[in-house]
Parts: C-alpha cells; structure tokens; sequence
C-alpha cells in the first residue's frame, strides 16, 4: 500500500505519462516494445497500479524524448 507521499509521486507520474502519450500518439503497444515491457506493464502505470522503477522511467524519458525528471516532478 501507498502512503501519501507515495501516492502523490504516483499520481503525478501517472498525469505526466497520459500527456506524453496524448503529446506523441504513441500505442500503449509500441511504448511497451521500444523499452521492453509487457502491455500490461504499461496498462498498470497509467491505471497508477504499478510506478517503474528509477532505470524504467529512464527508458521512458528517451522514447518519449523527454528528462526523467519530468516525470517525477523533481
């Protein structure tokens, strides 16, 4: 379970990562490829299920072009 401070962190990640997929029309599917996760893996961080870990979130930043910071709000 999530404490606050927890969910805060997820549910800013969560918001950034719609956007960069409604900024690139992105697929859930060609995202999943391009850094080696399963769909679903995908499908858990936007429902806020799940959070990548630190190495992910910097596959992340590069297939959408954007600073792993940007998705942590650091």
């Amino acid at each position: 379970m999530f404490n606050r401070d927890e969910n805060f962190k997820n549910d800013f990640f969560v918001k950034q990562l719609h956007e960069a997929f409604n900024e690139t029309h992105m697929s859930v599917e060609d995202l999943a490829s391009s850094i080696g996760v399963g769909e679903n893996t995908v499908k858990n961080w936007l429902k806020g299920k799940t959070m990548p870990r630190l190495q992910m979130i910097r596959k992340l930043a590069s297939a959408f072009d954007k600073k792993a910071s940007w998705f942590l709000d650091i």
